[in-house]
């Protein structure tokens, strides 16, 4: 088995406009089915020119764009370029297609990209090509603006602009080796920690594309708009129009964070020919075969491990014969025909700066999926190459990738630049058990599913895209579908929420809410915008097993209600969780209830922090005043302990006329080091807001003894904008001047109730907090639950709302 190393780099997110395939599972299946995207067309114009070729490999819908999604107005959205604005959306859709929010990582994203140069400039805005443009529009822009919408320099930092990346953004040019070089660049910068995540891509789009080429003999583009690479008709090349970008990260990290990961790069080599070949324009297999060496060192292998290379392969009669041999020399083996060898270009033709994107995505779907694509209109190998006597053979059909059980697969790719300017990456698959888990988590335990949109329509979209695609996936596992979209899809401001126990509950609830509810009439979007505060109160209902079943399901609520048992053990020798959760009918729970009471609370506002929900302002009253005060972090949970120990014991005195232990619940406070609160400590008996009392002794001692709450602490919460109560306290936060502050612009949300399924009294909590300006850790959520390091899988992107932004007739 292949082991991962620190360096190795992870593919975790892929997203593509390649010809005929508008996201990578189109293009993976184009591969498999040996489909050519290449579209040929009738053109009167150039009926009597024998030379012209009416062929194109063309992208659909380049002039369309979500504009109001990346902050666009109209007059940008027009003046810019296709090339940036489909990077844009590839770029965010790969963050979305790795499970990802780009505005929670983007301290820590870099960009490495570039573009071919701006032919929607030079052609469409240019008012020399055309002068029945507004003129008035085109001066009004002022140079600068035409500028950034079109020079290929300000493609990657646009995207680290409009999705907030604050790591290196790199503009990149190698001619058709730049896509390779960025993929390049992003390894050595994840390497160095320069970042922690790294997008690498390229973007080619020529307009306009509406017309073919003109041939001529012994130059690069073919006679017939087909590439036949390393056939023996090959001809040359035909040029398309593509953009891709890949999702790079550190791979033992994207395995610990249980990433979905279709390949593992093990090496990445460049270099330059220099003047060691006949023109500037000419390859060079001496430079060929040095990147290919020099990639092969890196990565640890040996030639003969590598079982499929993705060729540069432009299928020229000459320049094809340069690359095998120099792949031959570099592999330095006697070994014979046991490497599949493959161009994409036969398939999408030659996507100039993004050309090697798709050489690299073929390989890392290859990878994924186990199977070798066929390279197309093979019929009889070129003379010029010794294919039998080479390492190499050429697949004409789809074929399983067969290895040996205990060994790894692994291909290569090859990118060469007009200039010199080569690239070599040689890739590995990760082996499933090294990447997954076994499943602690009963898959049709309930869950929550989380998707929003920037408007009602896209989010009505993206409801209607997850229903087909389950219809499709019914097997998939819930708890990486619900964890993969709520941390990647559930940002924008327009929301839904389902809890779910199934995959079929799941494609039912999004049915009957994209039949029933696509005005979204039930979402009160402004009853939930407000600020939270935290309720902890006095409790006067039963607490009998109460907790039991988080006890069994969450970690986290666990781990601080075995802390309160703990210390309330080592301060009095007896077992509280033992109190609370016995099953004798003879307990006698009213001795405890404060205790007990305490440990709930604090166990339950520690579970909600580490989901995510903080409060802006924390409110207690009664004995919760203690427990809201150690969530404030002004006193230890064994302070927290030690006063209601001493505390009780001045009630049980009050009784008796007794002021003793009054005297040593002011010595227990004396000997308290009180902290600055950590978030907004609401006064219950005054209304005010604390600060530098919460240090005095004499004011907490009169505080705790003061049970009366003032209806002035909820003017408080009003006026500095909170409307969403998290109650705290099991059951109810029970008090009347809360009853007449609250009303129906107030959202209140309970914690704990007796007599229903806790989990499920949670999960339903949650369901009403996503529609709150809260963010939900969705992976302390899930972790809390689940002892398995869940993954995340490729799923529907978001679905823009495009309008046509476009200057000219021709696309």
């Amino acid at each position: 088995m292949n082991k991962v190393r620190d360096e190795d780099i992870a593919i975790i997110g892929i997203s593509i406009r390649f010809p005929g395939a508008k996201n990578h599972n189109i293009f993976w299946k184009n591969l498999c089915d040996k489909i050519e995207s290449i579209t040929f067309f009738n053109n009167d114009k150039h009926t009597n020119d024998e030379n012209y070729v009416n062929a194109v490999s063309a992208l659909e819908d380049i002039d369309l764009f979500d504009a109001t999604y990346f902050g666009f107005n109209k007059k940008d959205a027009q003046l810019t370029d296709p090339q940036h604005r489909i990077f844009l959306e590839c770029s965010s859709e790969c963050f979305e297609d790795a499970g990802y929010n780009p505005s929670l990582i983007g301290a820590k994203a870099s960009v490495f990209a570039g573009a071919n140069m701006s032919s929607y400039f030079i052609n469409n805005l240019n008012p020399i090509y055309n002068p029945d443009h507004d003129q008035n529009f085109l001066i009004s822009a002022n140079n600068l603006r035409i500028m950034i919408g079109n020079d290929k320099d300000y493609l990657p930092t646009k995207v680290s602009y409009k999705l907030n990346l604050r790591g290196p953004s790199v503009n990149v040019q190698t001619a058709c080796s730049t896509s390779l070089v960025a993929v390049h660049m992003a390894c050595d910068s994840l390497i160095k920690h320069e970042c922690d995540f790294a997008l690498a891509g390229a973007a080619n789009i020529q307009v306009p594309q509406n017309k073919g080429y003109t041939y001529q003999e012994g130059m690069i583009l073919s006679a017939d708009g087909h590439c036949r690479a390393f056939d023996s008709n090959a001809g040359g090349t035909i040029f398309g129009n593509g953009v891709g970008v890949v999702l790079l990260k550190l791979a033992k990290k994207a395995i610990e964070d249980g990433d979905n990961i279709y390949a593992i790069i093990k090496a990445t080599a460049i270099n330059n020919d220099g003047f060691g070949k006949m023109a500037f324009t000419a390859p060079s297999a001496e430079g060929q075969s040095s990147v290919i060496k020099q990639a092969l060192l890196k990565s640890g292998l040996c030639s003969e491990d590598i079982s499929f290379v993705e060729a540069h392969g432009t299928g020229t009669m000459l320049g094809d014969p340069i690359e095998v041999a120099a792949l031959s020399k570099a592999f330095s083996t006697n070994k014979k025909n046991y490497c599949a060898l493959g161009s994409v270009k036969t398939n999408i033709g030659h996507l100039g700066w993004a050309a090697g994107m798709a050489g690299l995505i073929k390989v890392a779907l290859a990878l994924k999926y186990k199977n070798i694509p066929a390279t197309l209109h093979i019929k009889k190998p070129n003379p010029l190459i010794d294919i039998e006597n080479t390492p190499f053979f050429i697949n004409s059909e789809l074929i399983e990738w067969s290895h040996n059980i205990h060994d790894t697969r692994h291909a290569a790719v090859s990118s060469f630049g007009v200039g010199g300017t080569n690239v070599h990456i040689i890739l590995s698959e990760l082996n499933e058990e090294q990447q997954r888990l076994e499943d602690t988590l009963r898959n049709n335990q309930s869950n929550i599913f989380l998707i929003s949109a920037k408007n009602k329509k896209a989010l009505h979209e993206y409801c209607l895209l997850f229903y087909d695609y389950l219809k499709d996936n019914d097997n998939i596992n819930l708890l990486d579908l619900c964890f993969t979209v709520n941390e990647s899809r559930g940002y924008h401001t327009i929301k839904k929420a389902f809890k779910v126990n199934s995959i079929k509950d799941l494609s039912n609830k999004l049915l009957s809410f994209t039949k029933v509810n696509s005005d979204f009439s039930e979402i009160d979007i402004e009853k939930y915008q407000g600020e939270i505060a935290f309720l902890f109160g006095t409790n006067h209902t039963p607490l009998e097993n109460l907790g039991s079943e988080l006890y069994q399901e969450n970690k986290v609520f666990k781990e601080n209600l075995d802390e309160c048992g703990k210390i309330f053990y080592n301060l009095t020798g007896e077992n509280l969780l033992e109190v609370i959760f016995s099953n004798s009918p003879n307990k006698d729970l009213s001795k405890y209830k404060k205790y007990v009471l305490f440990a709930l609370e604090v166990s339950i506002a520690k579970l909600w922090l580490s989901w995510g929900i903080i409060p802006f302002f924390v409110l207690g009253h009664g004995l919760g005043k203690i427990s809201a005060a150690y969530i404030c972090e002004i006193l230890t949970l064994e302070d927290g302990l030690r006063i209601l120990i001493e505390h009780d014991k001045v009630s049980k005195a009050i009784e008796e006329s007794d002021e003793t232990p009054e005297k040593k619940l002011k010595l227990t406070l004396e000997s308290i080091d009180f902290k600055q609160s950590v978030f907004h400590f609401v006064n219950a008996c005054s209304g005010d807001l604390v600060d530098k009392q919460l240090y005095n002794s004499e004011y907490w001692i009169n505080y705790l003894l003061d049970n009366s709450i003032s209806g002035k602490s909820f003017d408080l919460l009003r006026d500095m904008g909170v409307n969403v109560f998290l109650e705290i306290t099991p059951n109810k936060f029970e008090d009347s001047a809360f009853k007449a502050y609250y009303n129906d612009k107030s959202l209140i949300l309970p914690s704990l109730k007796s007599n229903d399924s806790e989990f499920n009294q949670l999960l339903d909590t949650v369901v009403e907090l996503c529609y709150t300006n809260t963010n939900i850790n969705w992976k302390e959520f899930f972790l809390s639950r689940s002892e398995k390091r869940f993954s995340k899988i490729s799923l529907p992107t978001y679905p823009f709302q495009k309008e046509r932004f476009w200057l000219g007739k021709n696309t």
